[in-house]
């Protein structure tokens, strides 16, 4: 057991309290009153938690000038750890010794567990890690109890340290082995540390974190666990469930006289794997067939031919494999010609094979999955969340005594600040540039600098403003606010700024150069309005700038350039309306007046009526990208009930109206009207999960309507769609994230499709890393569906080996002549062969990889 040595001391392995020095006996005053520690507690748990930890196995230390009893990284030996010139003693509990460590309780607590164990390398035990992250705090609460600290994130000063001997247990939580072993599971699969991730994520990511795991969580334990129904049973895809056979496949099937072969073998074969010698039997095609029917015949004709297997129970079941896969076909309902295999080996002339399988034996394979792991970070987020709870509502409870104890359990700068509504706010929108830092404009010296601000949703504009124009040498303004035409009460609750800034020279009419942009919502993800000062990093010009991504630039790609604004404090909180508002102001507007209400019932006479030639003609003329005035706006809105009832996919006109986002009443209306609008198209959709609709009102309803359309057999064709949109959302909570997760947990094939084409997201941002808010998205996305598909993450993990050989291989083998090439192929294929072999595909878990060929390799170039 090796402890660290230096030149003035060393560690031996050590019991009970003998040795030279005991860790908590040594030499000083510091070390004087460790040693006699349990004469001043005087809570018992706590005294028989102390005398336990005293009677534990640990090491010792000797140190050759006899004095010190910690052995510091920085400090060498010595009786206490300074973190800081000046602070408060407390006494940390280490599992295997105690140290007295001086600090400011301003530090958080996840800063403080990291600079202990910095500082404590050369003290490091075999038997213990040394990693901050395996460990949880605890302490003795104002109840007498031994408490468990998950919130790291609060400051020392917030702890309820107590008595003459303030202290901190550090200990490792129940089951931190297996916890250590899934994260580095999962780090392997994300092709970098998890730990790395954890560090980079800010509140709201954490936010996200924690709503990821609930939705893991609350999947894992709905989804299909035994039999057919298994989430991982992988059956094959089919088109329609009562999908007729079309008549031209019939037709052609019966002229090239193709049939159905069906192979059996013994169950021992079976049990083993093996495949030789096995039975095949031929049924004549009949496009009326299902799986159920097939069986039946296979099972007439096995009778007829005294065919059987003693060793079979009586009530065995049997189940239809697609050949040359691992998919199955169980649904009693669905004609055979409607499964994919089947189709498209009729359609191209062949004789559609299945292996007749034991239900049994199959079924073998799909155990029910073990109980998740709960992680640390969920106790830590619960715990915080509690108390944010327990903080507001003691800011709502009535004023208390002046004597009484006041508890401040919630760590946000606004936490004590009063909450509002956006509605109770009379003010227009107001901001105020300050400054423009990070980019280095040309050295000529009459140059100026300016921002333009605009106030967007989706591709509607509500309000601009173009700041003046100051010297780009400075870059800063004076503190006048600028005053925009939106009436708060009538902002968008998605409402987006965008902010852009151009530099030219003085002289009149010189043309401007831009320094870059960038796109930030009006809200943050608490759903309060954004207060005081910012600073945004910006991102490099492009056309259409306020279409684009929402988000600042934390990676610095392509710039430098950051801007500071502030926006105008309202002095507390300011809350977006809730969907109750929203309903009641509807109920009870009373300036409202329409001169034509068409409410859509009855279609034959709403199409009959002149208003809609039309409505017809004004959607075309916006669908071809013209503006449409105030008049012809409202009399597409006068036809939203229709719209609503009779033709939804104009939902998309709707919401990019901007008579709609101009007024509350509106909008508001438009809200409760999506609780009962008629699903629309999913190809609509789509559109309205694009980068042309920024409402997360409308997203939200979009992706409810999606999800009950597309079934498991055809939401894999949409996955990549999906995973387009997750880059318009405004926020890392999002719905499309969330169907996302649910889906590929419900799913095998779908969750291995969505990890792949979500690891291929990470590659393209791989030179962002952590600074980007994509990046990190994905990667928490990526890290929720692992933690939920951890029976199959070992399979995942032989994945990434092998497509990381190959691009390995690849990159190697590029540019050698062709020959050459082939025999560097063949050689590193050779080495690891035997890594890529008897597993499941990459590209689709129900193909199987045997032995590779690697002798028949060669090296195709896609250069011209």
């Amino acid at each position: 057991m090796s402890m660290g040595r230096s030149s003035s001391s060393n560690f031996r392995s050590r019991t009970g309290s003998h040795g030279a020095r005991d860790l908590i006996a040594g030499h000083g005053r510091n070390s004087r009153r460790i040693s006699q520690m349990h004469v001043n507690i005087l809570h018992p748990q706590l005294q028989t938690m102390v005398e336990q930890w005293q009677m534990r196995e640990r090491p010792t230390l000797e140190t050759e000038n006899g004095e010190g009893s910690l052995l510091l990284e920085s400090e060498g030996v010595a009786d206490v750890f300074n973190l800081s010139a000046f602070g408060e003693i407390i006494s940390v509990v280490f599992p295997w010794f105690m140290a007295n460590v001086r600090t400011t309780l301003d530090v958080k607590l996840s800063d403080f567990k990291h600079q202990l164990f910095e500082q404590i390398a050369p003290m490091k035990w075999a038997r213990f890690s040394t990693k901050p992250q395996d460990y949880v705090f605890r302490q003795l609460n104002n109840f007498g109890e031994i408490e468990v600290i998950f919130n790291d994130d609060q400051p020392l000063s917030k702890l309820e340290l107590h008595g003459t001997f303030p202290m901190l247990f550090l200990f490792q939580p129940d089951g931190i082995n297996r916890d250590n072993e899934l994260m580095g599971d999962i780090s392997h699969c994300l092709g970098y540390p998890l730990d790395k991730l954890e560090e980079s994520l800010d509140e709201e990511l954490r936010q996200f974190r924690a709503s990821l795991w609930s939705r893991t969580k609350k999947t894992c334990l709905n989804r299909g666990l035994e039999g057919t129904s298994h989430y991982a049973f992988p059956e094959e895809q089919y088109l329609c469930v009562s999908e007729q056979c079309p008549r031209d496949l019939d037709s052609k099937v019966k002229a090239a006289k193709l049939y159905y072969q069906l192979f059996w073998r013994k169950r021992k074969a079976e049990q083993t794997g093996v495949c030789d010698k096995m039975l095949k039997v031929e049924i004549e095609f009949d496009c009326e067939f299902t799986p159920y029917t097939l069986l039946v015949h296979f099972l007439d004709e096995m009778r007829r031919m005294n065919i059987f297997d003693p060793e079979d129970p009586a009530d065995e079941n049997w189940i239809l494999q697609l050949a040359g896969r691992t998919t199955y076909m169980t649904n009693p309902d669905v004609k055979l010609t409607s499964y994919d295999g089947v189709r498209s080996d009729l359609e191209s002339y062949r004789c559609p094979g299945f292996v007749v399988r034991r239900e049994s034996i199959v079924l073998k394979d799909f155990a029910r999955p073990k109980p998740l792991y709960e992680p640390h970070y969920v106790r830590a987020h619960e715990r915080k969340m509690a108390l944010d709870v327990l903080s507001v509502s003691i800011d709502s409870t009535p004023k208390q005594t002046k004597n009484s104890d006041k508890v401040m359990t919630d760590f946000r700068p606004t936490a004590s600040l009063q909450q509002v509504s956006l509605w109770d706010l009379d003010a227009n929108l107001m901001i105020r540039p300050v400054a423009v830092t990070g980019f280095d404009f040309p050295s000529e010296t009459e140059l100026y600098v300016r921002m333009e601000f605009t106030v967007y949703v989706g591709t509607l504009t509500l309000a601009a403003k173009s700041t003046t124009k100051v010297n780009a040498q400075f870059a800063k303004w004076n503190k006048d606010m600028y005053t925009f035409d939106l009436y708060m009460k009538d902002m968008p609750p998605s409402a987006v700024l965008s902010v852009r800034v151009f530099y030219g020279k003085v002289r009149l009419n010189s043309e401007e150069t831009e320094v870059g942009w960038v796109n930030m919502s009006l809200t943050d993800w608490r759903d309060e309005l954004r207060q005081g000062q910012f600073v945004f990093n910006l991102w490099a010009p492009e056309p259409s700038a306020n279409r684009s991504r929402i988000g600042e630039n934390g990676a610095k790609i392509g710039t430098n350039a950051a801007v500071t604004i502030e926006i105008s404090s309202y002095g507390g909180r300011v809350r977006m309306p809730s969907q109750g508002q929203y309903t009641y102001l509807v109920e009870h507007r009373i300036s409202w007046v329409e001169t034509v209400n068409i409410m859509g019932d009855d279609y034959e006479s709403c199409i009959k009526d002149p208003g809609y030639k039309r409505l017809q003609m004004l959607v075309k003329k916006h669908e071809s990208g013209l503006e449409l005035p105030d008049d012809e706006q409202r009399h597409i809105w006068a036809w939203r009930r229709y719209i609503q009832k009779q033709e939804p996919d104009l939902l998309i006109v709707l919401s990019e109206l901007k008579f709609v986002w101009t007024d509350r009443e509106n909008f508001s209306e438009l809200y409760v009207m999506l609780e009962k609008w008629k699903p629309p198209s999913v190809a609509a959709a789509l559109t309205l999960l694009g980068k042309r609709c920024t409402d997360r009102v409308i997203r939200k309803f979009a992706v409810e309507k999606l999800n009950d359309q597309l079934s498991p057999v055809t939401f894999h064709l949409f996955i990549l769609p999906l995973i387009q949109a997750l880059k318009y959302e405004p926020r890392a909570q999002s719905e499309v994230g969330m169907m996302l997760l649910t889906r590929a947990l419900s799913d095998y094939r779908i969750g291995h499709r969505l990890f792949w084409l979500l690891r291929s997201e990470i590659a393209r941002l791989r030179d962002c890393e952590m600074k980007s808010e994509e990046y990190r998205r994905i990667s928490l996305l990526m890290e929720a569906y692992l933690r939920g598909n951890e029976e199959h993450i070992k399979t995942i993990i032989r994945q990434v080996d092998m497509v990381d050989e190959l691009t390995r291989i690849s990159t190697a083998v590029k540019g050698l002549p062709k020959e050459a090439a082939n025999c560097k192929l063949r050689e590193e294929l050779r080495s690891i062969c035997h890594k890529m072999e008897n597993m499941d595909s990459p590209l689709d878990p129900v193909y199987k990889l045997g032995e590779m060929m690697y002798l028949f390799s060669i090296f195709v170039s896609m250069l011209p």
